[in-house]
């Protein structure tokens, strides 16, 4: 089975399933592809990276989702890094970063805590912020998502 990546004349990308490159032409060229969205019969197929799967990176019960030791140790140390020259407003992160935006307050590097909603609202008002999960490697570096 070869899995696709196609978009449609519109604009739609989608994934196509075929059992081989020749089975997509042939059934794109008769029109009987079309987008899940529009059903537009006009469909290109797009770039795709291929995916190797090797005996290192396979998923087993005991490594289901989990990130080796390695990968863990790299985001924390780049977290500290992020971290050391920042001031904790804690649970003030999103009122903070309002008033820094709005250049009410001085310009620095801040870190503390924020709700989901908060985070969103804070990019829809365009202030760029990045989500660590620091208390999350903290506490469980195992069960990091």
């Amino acid at each position: 089975m070869k899995v696709f990546n196609l978009q449609c004349g519109e604009g739609h990308s989608f994934e196509g399933w075929f059992r081989s490159e020749e089975d997509f032409i042939s059934q794109n060229s008769k029109g009987l592809s079309s987008c899940p969205i529009c059903d537009s019969t006009i469909i290109n197929r797009l770039p795709s990276a291929a995916h190797i799967q090797s005996n290192k990176n396979k998923v087993t019960k005991n490594n289901h989702n989990s990130i080796s030791d390695e990968v863990q140790k790299k985001i924390v140390e780049v977290a500290k890094e992020i971290l050391k020259d920042s001031e904790n407003v804690g649970s003030r992160f999103a009122e903070e970063a309002r008033k820094i935006h709005r250049n009410e307050s001085e310009m620095r590097s801040i870190h503390g805590t924020a709700t989901h909603e908060e985070s969103k609202a804070l990019k829809e008002e365009g202030i760029d912020i990045l989500t660590l999960p620091i208390e999350k490697i903290r506490k469980k570096p195992t069960s990091l998502q």
